[in-house]
């Protein structure tokens, strides 16, 4: 398990925590809920939903398949993962990212989804910001992945 800040395009570290590990053949990628207020600096992760659409388009530079997406709350740790993944209006699992365009509408899709299960498992109410962990299939090595997730990879 590897604690990472995602980088933009820029370079710059983004404020947002994700939790990377190996489970069995796939990696799994939880991102830390967002709270708090920036106003009174105590904002935890504000940048959760740049870090969400920079990853996914970075998954999907990387050839990698979305194999689940789902809450990852203790509150919900009762539930199957079935019971817990996030039902998507748009896409099936798995996720082949690389024929996807326009990446947006999976992440619009992806928070959409959040917000109707988090509302329906008495999680603390329905947002676009929960504790989610998404699955991914890549041929890449762990420390590939996680250099290419932080930085971005190009062809």
């Amino acid at each position: 398990m590897q604690h990472i800040k995602i980088k933009n395009d820029l370079g710059i570290e983004l404020d947002s925590n994700l939790i990377v590990s190996k489970v069995q053949s796939y990696y799994s990628i939880v991102f830390e809920s967002r709270g708090g207020n920036k106003t009174t600096g105590n904002a935890r992760n504000p940048d959760y939903l740049l870090a969400l659409d920079i990853t996914l388009d970075r998954l999907k530079n990387m050839g990698c398949r979305i194999i689940d997406t789902r809450l990852a709350l203790k509150i919900v740790d009762h539930l199957s993962e079935q019971e817990r993944s996030l039902d998507l209006a748009s896409f099936h699992y798995p996720i082949m990212l690389a024929d996807l365009t326009i990446i947006t509408e999976l992440s619009s899709d992806i928070k959409n989804a959040m917000k109707i299960k988090a509302s329906n498992s008495k999680s603390g109410g329905g947002n676009t910001t929960k504790r989610i962990e998404i699955i991914v299939a890549s041929e890449l090595s762990g420390l590939a992945f996680q250099f290419c997730l932080i930085n971005g990879f190009e062809h």
